[in-house]
């Protein structure tokens, strides 16, 4: 018998949430998520057409597109986290098909970030009214981003953290169970975000090999879906290429 008490957290590798971190390899995590995208139940849900990359974004456009249904990718992390990770972490190299790695810019001390996932937790929708006269520093980096959150556009909320068992494999069941836990951390700000546009709402994490998707579905947060991530060549290149030893 699982208990939730156990669900490990641990950091997605900087490669996988920052564009281009690869010198000498040009991409984009939002390729990646684009794969999961056609491989769910949301390609066939929205026209069973194929996702693509929305190359110019100069004008507030979304990010992928199946020419009948757009979405929007937010990773849901606060900036000092995925900048600090650029410093703390070796750097990578692709030249001439081989594979170099260099030292972190910065060997000592520590990343200073929130955890955007335990700011949200336990709060009412009322907190999210009212947040921007909030004067504890720490809800910075959430005010901030609730301008992503009140977006009218259909979002996916990616998760900058793997949840797992550590002696489980994700199976549906495990991957419901975890997706119950992460559902009602959200379940306030996506009820506020309700308030403020009627567009999608989808939520987005690793689970080991597995992308696992959570959908607002008559204000509530559930599971919609779990993807293999061996469906992402580039995923999978990138999680190779960010383990050197």
């Amino acid at each position: 018998m699982l208990d939730v008490n156990d669900i490990m957290q641990k950091d997605l590798h900087v490669v996988l949430l920052r564009d281009n971190y690869i010198h000498g390899m040009k991409y984009s995590y939002e390729e990646y998520l684009i794969d999961f995208l056609n491989s769910s139940k949301i390609k066939f849900d929205k026209g069973n057409k194929e996702f693509n990359r929305i190359s110019s974004q100069a004008h507030g456009e979304c990010d992928a597109t199946n020419d009948i249904y757009e979405i929007d990718f937010k990773i849901f992390a606060d900036t000092n986290h995925i900048g600090g990770k650029k410093n703390y972490s070796l750097g990578i190299v692709r030249m001439g098909g081989a594979t170099f790695y260099t030292q972190p810019e910065r060997v000592t001390g520590h990343i200073e970030y929130y955890d955007m996932l335990k700011l949200i937790r336990g709060k009412k929708v009322d907190f999210y009214r009212n947040i921007m006269e909030e004067e504890d520093d720490m809800y910075a980096p959430l005010i901030k981003f609730m301008k992503k959150i009140e977006m009218d556009k259909n979002i996916l909320l990616f998760l900058p953290f793997q949840y797992y068992f550590e002696h489980s494999e994700t199976t549906e069941e495990v991957g419901r169970l975890i997706a119950k836990c992460i559902a009602e951390e959200f379940r306030e700000l996506v009820a506020y975000r309700k308030e403020i546009t009627l567009k999608d709402t989808y939520i987005g994490f690793v689970s080991k090999d597995k992308f696992i998707l959570l959908k607002e579905n008559d204000g509530c947060v559930e599971y919609y879906d779990m993807i293999k991530t061996k469906n992402s060549r580039l995923y999978c290149d990138l999680v190779e290429l960010s383990t050197p030893y």
